[in-house]
């Protein structure tokens, strides 16, 4: 835990202060014949949230049940990312630049039909972290769960000619992440059909598969980072990371990448080799 709030107090670029926050977690239940949903929700309406620590557990044989997605969840740095295990879901996750509201933090579908599932068999526990400096710790209310009914839908062709939300991936090295070696934070919207999947190409590579936190294979940092967000009806956006710390303050790594190097040498070059010509004429004129 002492790992999240290091990580945490670190991410946060601004400090807002509150007196006595009031911070809810909940479960929404829907189901039918054929499938049914768990999503774990985080409220407040007076607290800025920067991370948070969880545990839900499930009914048994949830391991061969449940399928989890962290699609449209605000946590963009998970240090444990949600998994089943034994019946239960743990999790933590920092969640830069703080949330306040109603946010959906993670989902589970069932895979196959449920007759015999019983939502109330379902607890959920939830701690959070605000962003007031110090990390205070506030245990959230747990209100229980709320029950919907699923409707079928009926998929037709995707309307959704848009691409992601353009966004700012950042590159960070914390010592409590990988060793301190550098990562690379981000996190996309799409709010007409959601994000399917980010992809990483780091100077002259190859797109590659990835997951935020994403580790940098190039430890120099020294090339360009690019990150591909794909939402679900195969609209795309790419953009480049944050590389300097000019840029982004702490976020950024004040180094420049080898084209820029060479730049700049060539051009000291120059202006050396034009200021020794004009000294040799001008010694030549005195003569």
């Amino acid at each position: 835990m002492k790992r999240l709030i290091v990580i945490f107090l670190f991410c946060q670029p601004f400090l807002t202060f509150s007196a006595g926050p009031s911070v809810y977690s909940y479960i929404k239940y829907s189901s039918n014949q054929e499938s049914c949903f768990l999503q774990v929700y985080v409220s407040s309406a007076d607290a800025d949230i920067n991370a948070i620590e969880g545990k839900l557990v499930l009914p048994p044989q949830a391991d061969d049940l449940f399928s989890i997605s962290t699609k449209g969840s605000p946590v963009s740095l998970w240090l444990k990312r949600p998994a089943i295990k034994n019946d239960r879901v743990e999790f933590e996750g920092i969640i830069p630049g703080g949330i306040s509201g109603e946010h959906n933090i993670l989902s589970l579908e069932c895979a196959k039909p449920v007759e015999s599932f019983s939502a109330p068999t379902v607890s959920l526990s939830l701690k959070t972290y605000l962003n007031d400096g110090e990390g205070t710790l506030v245990v959230a209310q747990d209100r229980g769960i709320i029950t919907e009914d699923l409707v079928k839908a009926t998929r037709g062709e995707s309307t959704d000619k848009q691409p992601p939300e353009a966004f700012l991936p950042e590159i960070v090295s914390v010592e409590d992440l990988y060793d301190g070696k550098y990562v690379l934070l981000f996190q996309a919207q799409d709010k007409e059909s959601g994000i399917n999947r980010y992809e990483v190409m780091e100077s002259n590579g190859t797109w590659k598969s990835a997951e935020s936190p994403y580790l940098l294979e190039d430890q120099s940092v020294l090339g360009d980072v690019y990150v591909r967000a794909v939402d679900e009806a195969g609209n795309f956006i790419v953009v480049k990371a944050v590389g300097g710390g000019q840029d982004k303050g702490v976020f950024g790594i004040n180094k420049l990448n080898s084209n820029k190097i060479s730049s700049i040498v060539f051009g000291l070059i120059i202006l050396f080799l034009l200021l020794l010509v004009m000294w040799i004429v001008h010694r030549r004129k005195k003569q």
